[in-house]
């Protein structure tokens, strides 16, 4: 095999070892898909635990800082200084078309699948829930519409502290309607001024009272068509709950 050819894939192999351990704000790191592919794990638990994918890649990442040294430094007589700016340019590279994809995707997705919850953004709620009811609830979630088409869709909110999610009604207990326009990102502040919060499974679990703050991990945006998907911090794309 031709030297430039062996010394340019040392280099891609390096630069897909390193890219395959980062996680993007649109898809977690690409490692976990290949091992999950093959049928390994990339974590000891369910996206919890060790984190299998680095060690994985960081052998082959060692692999190929070898070859890099062996076919590109000595055969070649090619600086490291030119050997780390085509590293970080080729993961400049690949980040960006992760994005660039990912979007591209999530904008042609059909129904709610195109609408997006903003991971950059703290999406936080406050609330207290005392005999049977919310007596204080704050929200702030950042949405963004990727396709073209104006979306309309009724909201609810994953909890940590109770089994089913937080439904949004209007005072009138009507399921509240939250709108997004093509390519539109909104913020949605939801208090209990402007709309009415249940939880049912409160009641039922036996919590009387109870109170505290954090970030939202993910909501569930459906609709009267019957398409209901559920958007959240570990899955840009979103999963659909249809049935």
């Amino acid at each position: 095999m031709n030297k430039k050819i062996k010394a340019f894939l040392s280099v891609l192999l390096m630069s897909l070892s390193f890219y395959m351990m980062i996680e993007t704000p649109y898809i977690r790191a690409m490692g976990d898909y290949v091992l999950e592919f093959i049928g390994l794990k990339s974590w000891t638990g369910n996206n919890t635990g060790t984190h299998l994918t680095i060690f994985y890649f960081t052998l082959l990442l060692i692999i190929g800082v070898i070859l890099v040294k062996k076919y590109v430094i000595r055969d070649l007589k090619i600086k490291k200084k030119i050997v780390i700016i085509a590293f970080i340019g080729l993961n400049l590279i690949f980040i960006l078309s992760t994005g660039l994809i990912a979007r591209s995707i999530k904008s042609n997705s059909e129904g709610l699948l195109s609408i997006g919850i903003d991971q950059k953004y703290d999406n936080y709620m406050e609330y207290e829930f005392n005999e049977g009811r919310y007596v204080k609830f704050i929200a702030d979630i950042k949405l963004t519409n990727y396709s073209k088409e104006d979306k309309e869709f009724y909201l609810m909110i994953n909890n940590n502290y109770g089994k089913s999610p937080i439904g949004v009604y209007n005072s009138d207990g009507s399921k509240a309607i939250f709108k997004l326009k093509g390519k539109e990102t909104k913020m949605l502040y939801i208090n209990l001024d402007d709309y009415l919060i249940k939880d049912e499974n409160l009641n039922e679990t036996g919590y009387r009272n109870i109170a505290g703050s954090g970030y939202i991990t993910g909501i569930i945006v459906f609709d009267n068509k019957g398409d209901k998907v559920k958007i959240d911090n570990n899955n840009f794309f979103g999963i659909s709950l249809n049935k």
